[in-house]
């Protein structure tokens, strides 16, 4: 699965969700009851939880028919939709602002893909979204500063993106997660 990385605070995602609203070629999917969803152009907040951002020019509708979707296995969890295996047309935003280990830490969040992880078996990832994920990386490397995981004073390689709000309060000494939090 193709990972990317941050470390962003509020003020950050703010950023982040005016980026992910203004881009034409993507919507969010989201609950509109147990086990029904529909797509929003745009969101008003990001809260810490994990985001569907289905997208459209990646081939046919996930919304076949209508504006809302049912899904066709129910899921463990209400607030985590479940397309089936390898569903390429839709990206992942963990949005993990904050944690309390270490206290009052800025959360290791991500944006995720399954990428071609499923084209050998039949089902490669449609053009549209490759493009996409790459216009994704390029605007987080232009907008973001890569540091190490777990902050300035490790010695590891830098792999995590830090957007402008949580980049100073690192430098300022406040800490980071290691890991992304258990969903």
């Amino acid at each position: 699965m193709a990972w990317l990385p941050i470390y962003a605070d509020k003020a950050d995602f703010q950023i982040i969700l005016e980026w992910l609203n203004n881009d034409p070629e993507t919507v969010f999917v989201v609950a509109s009851s147990p086990g029904r969803w529909v797509a929003k152009e745009s969101l008003d907040a990001l809260e810490s939880r994990r985001y569907c951002i289905w997208h459209r020019k990646s081939g046919p509708e996930l919304f076949q028919g209508g504006t809302e979707w049912e899904e066709p296995a129910s899921s463990t969890d209400p607030d985590n939709l479940y397309f089936g295996t390898g569903e390429a047309r839709v990206f992942w935003l963990d949005v993990c602002p904050g944690v309390s280990s270490p206290p009052a830490a800025i959360g290791l969040s991500n944006f995720g893909w399954v990428g071609n992880r499923f084209g050998l078996s039949g089902k490669p990832a449609p053009a549209g979204a490759e493009v996409w994920w790459r216009r994704l990386g390029r605007w987080v490397r232009k907008s973001a500063t890569k540091i190490p995981r777990g902050g300035l004073n490790s010695q590891a390689a830098p792999e995590i993106w830090a957007f402008p709000s949580a980049h100073q309060a690192i430098i300022l000494g406040k800490p980071c997660a290691s890991n992304p939090p258990l969903r």
